[in-house]
This record gives C-alpha cells, structure tokens and sequence, in this order.
C-alpha cells in the first residue's frame, strides 16, 4: 500500500509539471514525465502502481484546467489499461526494446486522444480554440526514449532483474572439471 501511495505522490507530481512547470521552460527541456513514469512502473512494477500514478497526475491536470474540456482521467485511464494490454499480449517480455516501443505507442495514444477530445470539444462548442500539438513533438519523444532507457539500463545494472544470462549450476563452481 505504501508503495501505491508514494507511485501516486510521484504521478502527482509530474502532473503538477506538466501542467504548471513545463509551459515556462525553454523548448529543449519541455519534457513530459508522466508517461515515463507510467511505462517505468508498467515495465518493472504492478499494474496497480502505474494506474495509481496516471490516476493521480491526471487529476492534478484536470483540476488545474478545470474550465477546459479535457478529461485527463478518463484519457489516461485508457491509455494505461492499453498499454498494459499491449505489454501482456504483444510485448510479452519485459526488456529495454519494449520499454521503448511501448512509450512511444503511449505518446502516440495520449497525443491522438488528447487530439479527440480536443475536436469533440470544438465541434460541440465547449471551447472555441481547436486543439493544437506541440510544435516540437519530437522533443518529448527524444526525452521519452532517453529517460525510460536510462532508468532501464540503471535497473538492470543495480538489481539484474532483468539479466538473461544465467550459468547453470555445474559452472557456478570453480573447482569442477
């Protein structure tokens, strides 16, 4: 329970940057960690700690842009739960390659549901300006694939979760022949 807790903390806090931090930065440092996080704790943690974080940092962006038709809850409750059916049917081994891929399908998701429901809104009048994507929409895809493969590439050095390569139990010995 604590460790939902503290994913929830986390994915508040990224929330709160994107929201309110990441608009005043300079172009090259507009990351978005939300994501990062979400497919870190879907790669190497539970389910439940990845939707505690989506959960938590979509509703810190819901109620800063409360007059905005955007339903950041129900977007990335979405974009979890197809993600994670994407790590468990498609990706069904947990390496750096999926944890690549599956963020990069997760900015592509959360870019095309953000562009939905940005049109339905327009459409039915709930705002009268359209959506528009970032110019730079590769920036994030840089920081994206940069920081899910660093913390990765981290994790399997500091605990070897991850490592393939196991000696059988005859070469664990040095004296046998």
């Amino acid at each position: 329970m604590r460790r939902i807790i503290l994913a929830g903390l986390l994915g508040a806090l990224a929330g709160l940057w994107e929201i309110a931090v990441r608009p005043f930065l300079p172009i090259p440092f507009m990351f978005r960690p939300l994501l990062m996080i979400v497919v870190m704790l879907l790669v190497v943690s539970r389910r439940s700690r990845a939707v505690a974080s989506a959960a938590a940092g979509a509703i810190v962006m819901d109620l800063y842009a409360l007059p905005v038709f955007d339903f950041a809850l129900l977007r990335w409750l979405l974009l979890i739960f197809c993600l994670d059916l994407l790590i468990r049917r498609v990706l069904t081994h947990r390496s750096w390659y999926a944890a690549v891929s599956l963020v990069l399908v997760g900015r592509f998701l959360e870019y095309s549901t953000a562009w939905l429901i940005g049109r339905v809104s327009f459409w039915t009048g709930f705002t009268h300006v359209a959506w528009s994507r970032d110019v730079h929409w590769w920036i994030p895809a840089i920081w994206d694939v940069g920081f899910v493969s660093l913390v990765f590439f981290i994790l399997v050095f500091l605990t070897q979760r991850f490592v393939t390569s196991v000696l059988r139990p005859e070469e664990r010995s040095f004296g046998r022949f």
